[in-house]
């Protein structure tokens, strides 16, 4: 499974149009945003990378002003994460991999919330702030950003769901678009006005839903922590690996 996953983690990064190749890894530089996050690099399978070849993907990332990353499945490219320490790089999560598989997933909408998809550019915007406010960032998105996290995506094949209660969006999240029946649910937020009201589940619940009877036999995600683990495990995910995300300390 996680060699399975790493592949399709490499294959988004060249279906989104922004992919380099540096030694044995696939990178993601994206223009429009230096959000770490939107920017890392991805091993081959059984990648055994050598000083030289870290030494430029570091520099590829330095020389762009961003902060060398990756992320990895340990099962999938073991000899990677020693590689990487060796340039510097820490460890920021070791993370589970949870997958959810089709008719597994726990669907519910809680009463007086509304989900759907979003078109507007004013929809996109006011989502990408609650990411931010959710995963304790403390800039101010724009339209880049909203287009670099929603919007872009969605135009990519990625399918982006919003919450809203009376009307006000409250929480996002969407599944990248599919590659060979996997596809990654990712940017599960909601506002912390609204939190533990059982709305991150229901947008978790209708994103695999979705991705499932659009054909994906792999849902998977990383959660960020122990809360979120037991958020998802409601919504129907299991422990399936390990997800390893490594940078050079800011």
């Amino acid at each position: 499974m996680s060699i399975a996953i790493q592949d399709y983690a490499r294959a988004a990064i060249v279906k989104g149009g922004h992919s380099h190749r540096i030694g044995p890894f696939t990178v993601r530089f994206d223009p429009d945003t230096d959000h770490p996050f939107l920017n890392y690099a991805i091993p081959d399978n059984e990648a055994r990378p050598t000083t030289a070849e870290v030494d430029a993907l570091v520099t590829a990332f330095t020389t762009r002003g961003l902060r060398p990353r990756a992320e990895l499945l340990p099962e999938a490219a073991p000899a990677v994460e020693a590689a990487l320490a060796a340039a510097g790089l820490v460890v920021e999560a070791r993370s589970p991999l949870m997958t959810c598989a089709p008719g597994e997933a726990v669907t519910a909408e809680p009463a007086g919330v509304r989900l759907y998809r979003p078109t507007r550019s004013d929809e996109y915007l006011d989502a990408v702030t609650i990411q931010y406010a959710a995963f304790g960032e403390t800039d101010t998105p724009g339209e880049a950003e909203a287009h670099a996290q929603l919007a872009g995506p969605a135009e990519r094949g990625a399918v982006v769901v919003v919450a809203a209660v009376d009307d006000r969006i409250t929480g996002v999240g969407l599944y990248g678009a599919p590659v060979d029946g996997i596809a990654e649910v990712a940017g599960i937020a909601v506002a912390p006005s609204h939190q533990g009201r059982g709305i991150g589940a229901a947008i978790t619940g209708w994103l695999t839903r979705h991705a499932h009877d659009a054909g994906v036999h792999t849902a998977w995600l990383d959660p960020s922590g122990d809360t979120a683990q037991r958020l998802y495990r409601r919504a129907g995910y299991r422990v399936s690996g390990t997800k390893l995300h490594m940078s050079v300390p800011a």
